[in-house]
């Protein structure tokens, strides 16, 4: 061989060599192409029926189950209170008591008069029946009988009005012992000793609240209560004791005790458009107060044969369209549109697009487009998004 055609063919095998140890250099420590897969992992469940609790948190305020205002009945001089503010009083319990001397006088003063009323019925009685004696024998004329007839009625109504204001005066003196009227927690005494109380005040004394049981009124939307009560009516909502049950939260926090939904006001608030509905509470160790800004769970009912997916399961469109991914027999995903239902702890309830059966993607859906091939691994191994 020529030496020149050899020198030449030398120095072209070192190009090659040297651009081949460049490229090696370059990408020593990068990672090798990954080759693109011909499935897709996912993760799927089947869609089965069940019966779904229907549940809803609604605002609402506790309210006191007996709350009374205690208000003097009479006029007068406050002398003495008998309670300690904050302590728990029974029904019956004097709780004030307004100067009594005044009363005392008029009831001595009906007492007297009433005798005197009954003295003159007494006299009024005899003499009528002794004019109609003498009228039997016309002794005396039908006029002057009338008269005594006249006189008898007149004292028997005196005699009414004698006995009328004698339980008058035993009322208001009875009325100087101020009681409660309910069993409960006192507050605050609004009056000090010697104060001058009237019977048509607006101001309390003070104030006696029954802890033991306490109400939150719930406030609803009046149209969501009319679709509530049609689901009722029409048997797609049934309700029992279980579904009575409210679940309260104060400051996010649940509360120990449930409590039951016992009633509701039918008439509609013009101003907020809702419906108040009521429940009741165990109160025994007295922590809720009235007035109380709370949330509640409402237990509202049970849909009975209800398809339900997880809110994983479910795809949306950027014009707010929902869909799933249902499997097909030959392991490819079908893009298929569903109208949803309620929101619950479980989940959508879905009212068109799936039957009983069908298998949906509920994990790997960003991978997938309509028609993808997938493989099922269903907590067997991990998706290749997680390795």
């Amino acid at each position: 061989m020529d030496a020149r055609i050899f020198n030449y063919f030398w120095k072209i095998c070192l190009i090659i060599l040297s651009s081949s140890l460049i490229v090696a250099c370059f990408n020593e420590g990068a990672p090798a192409p990954r080759v693109k897969k011909d499935s897709v992992d996912v993760r799927t469940i089947q869609v089965q029926a069940q019966d779904l609790k229907i549940s809803e948190t609604l605002p609402g305020r506790t309210v006191a189950i007996e709350e009374a205002q205690i208000r003097p009945r009479i006029d007068g001089i406050i002398i003495k209170k008998f309670f300690t503010e904050g302590q728990k009083v029974k029904k019956g319990d004097p709780l004030y008591e307004i100067d009594p001397r005044l009363y005392k006088t008029r009831l001595e003063s009906a007492k007297a008069q009433l005798q005197q009323a009954k003295a003159s019925f007494d006299l009024a009685s005899h003499n009528l029946k002794r004019y109609e004696e003498l009228y039997d024998s016309f002794s005396v004329s039908e006029e002057e009988l009338e008269d005594a007839k006249l006189n008898f009625e007149e004292r028997k109504a005196s005699l009414a009005s004698a006995k009328s204001a004698l339980n008058e005066a035993q009322l208001n003196l009875e009325y100087t012992k101020v009681l409660s009227p309910i069993t409960g927690l006192i507050g605050i005494s609004n009056v000090p000793l010697g104060a001058l109380v009237t019977s048509n005040q607006q101001d309390p004394l003070t104030t006696v609240i029954n802890l033991d049981k306490i109400y939150v009124d719930l406030e609803q939307n009046a149209l969501a209560w009319q679709n509530l009560r049609k689901m009722r009516l029409f048997g797609t909502l049934t309700s029992d004791k279980e579904t009575s049950e409210v679940t309260l939260y104060i400051d996010n926090e649940e509360w120990p005790s449930k409590g039951e939904l016992i009633s509701f006001n039918p008439l509609v608030d013009e101003a907020s458009g809702s419906v108040t509905l009521r429940a009741i509470f165990d109160n025994s160790e007295h922590l809720l107060v009235p007035g109380l800004a709370v949330d509640a769970k409402v237990m509202l009912g049970v849909n009975p044969f209800s398809l339900v997916i997880p809110t994983e399961a479910v795809v949306r469109t950027a014009r707010g369209q929902t869909f799933v991914y249902l499997i097909s027999s030959d392991s490819r995903v079908i893009r298929r549109e569903v109208q949803l239902g309620l929101l619950t702890e479980s989940g959508f309830s879905v009212l068109q697009g799936l039957k009983e059966g069908d298998e949906i993607v509920v994990e790997g859906q960003s991978a997938l487009k309509d028609g993808a091939l997938v493989k099922i691994v269903n907590l067997v191994e991990p998706l290749a998004d997680e390795q």
